[in-house]
């Protein structure tokens, strides 16, 4: 069935004149633009930092001076630099700083979060797990589970396909969602 419908496709484009589509170098950069985004959404869960009560003062120093009062000249902010930056508390009890490049990142993974929730269920939950799913620590070198562990989990969570249709619903879902980043390779003649 899948040779018959490439054998159409294929023809198809010969005769409009279009170029084809490199299924292949397409699956590599949608793979590749999923590295970005766990890369980023990992980067945005480690930047929060717990914030500590202030420590009573200790016997002796009752009497110190308080540190707010202390004026030193040249004193630099460990902010970092480069686009406004907001502090702001978390609902857990830790603050976060906020940059210009946080705020870019945030967007560019709901943005791919977006793209990914307007995918039919069973396709949305495919790529869920094949490429949105965190690197777990010790998993075979970073790389992400295969086709046959995600057809496993997703047969074990009650959608009951057979492999051919999880290979042309995954197939479709990369196409999809590298037209709607922009990413899709061509063939060169």
């Amino acid at each position: 069935m899948l040779a018959a419908t490439r054998k159409i496709e294929i023809e198809i484009y010969a005769d409009l004149g279009l170029p084809r589509v490199d299924r292949t170098a397409t699956r590599r950069a949608v793979r590749a633009y999923f590295g970005v985004y766990r890369q980023k959404r990992l980067r945005l869960s480690m930047d929060i930092v717990p914030h500590a009560e202030p420590s009573k003062a200790r016997r002796g120093y009752e009497d110190a001076m308080d540190p707010d009062d202390i004026h030193v000249s040249r004193v630099y902010s460990s902010a970092p630099r480069g686009g406004s930056t907001v502090v702001r508390p978390e609902a857990d009890g830790t603050w976060r700083v906020v940059t210009e490049q946080d705020r870019r990142d945030r967007a560019f993974c709901e943005d791919v979060e977006r793209r990914v929730d307007h995918l039919p269920a069973y396709q949305r939950d495919i790529i869920t797990h094949q490429y949105m799913t965190p690197d777990t620590p010790g998993s075979r070198d970073g790389r992400r589970p295969s086709d046959i562990a995600t057809h496993r989990h997703l047969r074990d969570s009650g959608w009951y396909v057979g492999e051919t249709y999880y290979q042309e619903e995954k197939a479709k879902a990369v196409l999809t969602l590298a037209e709607a980043f922009r990413i899709v390779q061509f063939e060169t003649c």
